[in-house]
């Protein structure tokens, strides 16, 4: 039975070996194009080779989430980056080209080799040099711009050696060297130091190149995904302007005076980037927010670091020693340059002198941007080797604990094994040892449930907090929808149904409390789920927990009534039969003083504890502020309604000075009043008079400045204006009326010494009726028309008022025109304010007075009552989707 146990377990720990997972992998250039023949290896793994499509196939056990390690060789190219999306099983590699190696040998005259002297090849090594081994042989690095020319400068033991003294093997790149300054002894001759000829010419060599560079500003940006996937067809944009990427992620822009920091794409942030300043290209490692999987900070990350320490640790160290690679090329290069420009400036041209100032500032700007990324990185590893300390400083404790239960159960099972073989030489007691062995195996068996049994508990208690997470982050959202709430009532109702679904809840209610009376009103009081009657509670009662609550401003809690509640009400007198035996109470702040309290309690015990309570405590914080925004609401209504019903009234009292219907009517044979104030009162107003004495009727339309409650008080100032001059006064001259209507406002309001501005607009229409069929009409109008339409006719008549309002400040005395014309039986004479012309559509374009004449004219064949229909309904057409934005008053009448 103990070798079949072995052989299971052998067998479980051999099939996890083997679960595996297949990775998809390519290897590209720099401009996305892949690259085939690469030899990869990926956490010590058999070497992979790419295909003619740069792809390959690679099985990564199960148990890991990402690579660790992975490196990549091929002639030509060396590795600069890779990422791996976890999703996707995806690999990616991004290699740039590099140079390849230059071997060489030094010799002296007689083709001996020269071993342990120093070799650098100018513009290449100067500030490494490399060294001959015991065979004479030397091996330089070389960057991918390098090619080998005949002008190349060698440097051998500080001493120039001549063109003619090496000879270059363009077919196996390697180079010999023949050094004629070591003796046969093997010394060598003094260092020979270059002429500032020489060294001016090997200077101007190796910067053509950089040169011809500098006058091309053209950089090729290329922008990768931060799985190195090529983002394809984007908009980037570049010191504000616009360019697209291609499907290699590429654009070209100008780039003099570039500084990396200008770019922006939309909707995706800019992780990293790389300014490859020989090469002329940017590459922008690029992240889109939604992707993203959300980066816990250094000292949060947990038990992933032993997970995934050694894939971080080494792609931060892989990109420190590619930024410290890069930032020492650029300080060489602009060395380089501004030896160049201090030396030959005086003979440079200004161009080629521009030109290399400005490729200074461009290496500058990467070099700077080099800087501050190898900053961040050595900070963030610097981070993570600190927390990895702290975890395996954690993880060594458990690991003693645990080696010394396995020491003990190993001292246990030697203890046995001894006891068997005893047993097993007795064969007498052969039966004992089956005995002993199966309550052995009863025994194990018996541990092993019960840390199954533990490992269920674990697991319970992990999806609990997990629970617990969730149901906080959830109470974030309930708040914000909760200080929305605005009804109190609505808002306990609100509160009630959401946390009854947390935990148990028989008893809630929201109190408010009165400092002055030193009671709580409880509003909404819930009881196994109905609302019940409002009530007061005094808090100095002695069988009110929440009195203790207020009293001494803290949150109560008691998980068993018969046991605790003696040490808050030493002298209740209530049933604890009836009472709940877990009760929550919680004082409601707001700006530092006690507004209120809420309670939840239940008739089961122990029903709320830590979780529970920190959920309650987060309400309690949205409920404070809710609570406040209902009573600041139902202020604000409570002042409404009463601004509402004052405004209300004055609307009576502006529509009983308006005159009656009846009035109207025996003076006309037909008519009709559209009157449509926006607010509930109007700064129209509409006017008429009949003197008898003088058999004379006066009909006014006026719109006063403003609307809504200025333009009422305005109105009753006209009105009580016309009353005064034409009805006290007798002034019938329609002009002349304008006029002292113009002096009486500027008088009402005191306009010449406080420079107030209102007026109204108005047309006024005086009919002498003595002159028998025919009836005299004088019209006078301040920036108001008259529209008449003859009997018999379809065409309106128009007669402009003067372009100038009754009131306000001018420097001159105002004179308004008068219009006498002659009207009979079945003419018609219309009267309106702007409001009906300058309603707005959708679009916000007007009705205009040319189609209110429109309207007029193919209507005047129906009634006056029936043509006011047609005009509302056109009206109401126009305005489909938006709001009257003035008041409208439109007045008809028939001779």
């Amino acid at each position: 039975m103990k070798n079949f146990a072995f052989f299971i377990i052998g067998f479980i720990v051999c099939a996890n070996s083997y679960a595996q997972t297949k990775v998809q992998g390519k290897v590209i250039a720099p401009d996305g194009s892949p690259i085939p023949e690469v030899i990869v290896a990926i956490d010590n793994s058999p070497e992979i080779e790419s295909n003619n499509q740069g792809r390959f196939e690679y099985i990564m056990p199960s148990e890991k989430e990402y690579p660790e390690k992975v490196e990549a060789k091929k002639k030509g190219f060396k590795l600069q980056n890779w990422g791996y999306d976890r999703n996707k099983k995806r690999l990616q590699i991004l290699m740039w080209p590099a140079g390849e190696p230059l071997g060489g040998k030094v010799v002296d005259l007689n083709n001996r080799p020269i071993p342990n002297v120093s070799v650098v090849l100018s513009g290449v090594n100067s500030d490494a040099p490399v060294f001959t081994d015991k065979n004479g042989n030397f091996v330089i690095e070389t960057p991918a711009s390098f090619k080998m020319q005949d002008k190349s400068k060698f440097i051998v033991d500080g001493i120039y050696i001549n063109p003619e003294e090496y000879s270059y093997n363009a077919i196996a790149n390697t180079v010999t060297i023949h050094f004629r300054h070591r003796n046969q002894n093997n010394t060598s001759r003094p260092a020979v130091p270059p002429t500032a000829n020489s060294e001016k010419n090997f200077m101007d060599e190796n910067l053509e190149e950089k040169i011809k560079t500098a006058l091309n500003p053209t950089l090729v940006v290329v922008v990768y995904d931060d799985d190195l996937t090529p983002v394809k067809n984007k908009t980037v944009y570049v010191n504000n302007r616009q360019h697209t990427t291609d499907e290699k992620g590429e654009f070209k822009i100008v780039s003099q005076g570039l500084d990396t920091s200008d770019f922006y794409i939309d909707s995706y942030n800019i992780i990293r980037k790389e300014y490859d300043v020989f090469g002329n290209y940017v590459y922008l490692y690029v992240q889109d927010p939604a992707k993203a999987t959300v980066e816990l900070p250094i000292d949060s990350i947990g038990f992933q670091y032993d997970q995934n320490f050694n894939f971080v640790f080494n792609q931060l160290e892989s990109e420190k020693q590619m930024l410290q690679e890069h930032g020492a090329e650029l300080r060489k290069e602009i060395e380089i340059i501004n030896q160049k420009l201090k030396r030959e400036s005086a003979t440079m041209s200004v161009e080629k002198r521009r030109a290399l100032q400005e490729y200074v500032k461009r290496l500058e700007s990467a070099l700077i941007e080099n800087d501050l990324a190898y900053e961040a990185v050595q900070k963030k590893t610097k981070m993570m080797i600190d927390k990895m300390k702290e975890t395996i400083v954690h993880k060594d404790s458990i690991i003693i604990k645990e080696k010394e239960q396995i020491e003990e159960s190993e001292r246990k099972l030697k203890f046995l094994t001894l006891e068997l073989e005893a047993l097993a030489v007795i064969a007498v007691l052969l039966v004992g040892f089956g005995y002993v062995y199966y309550r052995n195996y009863q025994k194990i068996r018996k541990q092993h449930q019960e840390l199954e049994k533990a490992h269920q508990e674990i697991k319970k208690a992990k999806d609990e907090i997990e629970h617990a997470n969730q149901d906080i982050l959830a109470m974030r959202d309930i708040g914000r929808e909760l200080t929305s709430q605005l009804d109190f009532h609505a808002l306990a109702n609100f509160v009630y149904s959401h946390i009854s679904k947390l935990f148990p809840v028989e008893i809630f209610g929201i109190a408010l409390y009165d400092e002055a009376k030193r009671t709580l009103h409880y509003k909404d009081f819930i009881k196994q789920g109905v609302f019940q009657p409002s009530f007061e509670e005094k808090i100095d009662d002695k069988n009110c927990l929440a009195g203790w609550c207020i009293n001494n401003n803290k949150e109560l809690i008691i998980n068993n009534t018969h046991e605790e509640i003696q040490k808050y009400l030493p002298h209740h007198t209530l049933t604890l039969s009836d009472f709940p035996q877990s009760v929550c109470f919680i004082p409601l702040i707001d700006k530092d003083k006690i507004t209120g309290i809420f309670t939840v309690q239940s008739y089961q015990s122990n029903a709320y504890h830590g979780i529970d309570m920190q959920i309650l405590r987060i309400l309690s914080s949205y409920l404070s502020v809710a609570i406040s925004n209902a009573k600041i609401y139902e202020e604000v209504k409570l002042s409404k309604q009463k601004i509402t019903d004052s405004i209300r009234y004055a609307q009576t009292i502006q529509q009983a000075v308006l005159p009656s219907i009846e009035s109207i009517q025996k003076r006309f044979s037909d008519y009709f009043i559209i009157y449509k104030p926006k607010d509930i009162v109007s700064g129209d107003f509409y006017w008429f008079s009949y003197l008898e004495s003088h058999q004379i009727a006066v009909l006014a339309v006026a719109d006063c400045t403003g609307h809504g409650v200025s333009g009422a008080f305005m109105s009753m100032i006209g009105n009580t204006l016309l009353n005064e001059i034409i009805n006290q006064k007798y002034v019938l001259d329609s002009a002349q009326v304008l006029t002292l209507m113009n002096k009486g406002i500027i008088s009402a309001l005191k306009q010449e010494a406080k420079m107030n501005d209102d007026g109204m607009d108005i047309g006024i229409c005086i009919f002498h009726y003595s002159n028998g069929a025919e009836i005299k009409v004088e019209f006078s109008g301040a920036k108001r028309p008259l529209y008449i339409i003859k009997k018999g006719t379809k065409t309106i008549e128009t007669y402009k008022g003067d372009n100038k309002s009754v009131g306000g400040i001018f420097k001159t005395a105002k004179q308004f025109t008068k219009h006498e014309l002659f009207v009979q039986e079945g003419d018609r004479l219309y009267l309106t304010t702007d409001g009906f012309t300058h309603q707005n559509d959708v679009e916000h374009n007007k009705i205009g007075s040319n189609y209110l004449k429109k309207l007029l004219e193919e209507s005047v064949h129906l009634s006056m009552k029936q043509q006011a229909a047609h005009l509302l309904a056109a009206l109401d057409e126009h305005m489909k989707g938006t709001e009257q934005r003035d008041d409208i008053t439109l007045l008809g009448v028939q001779i």
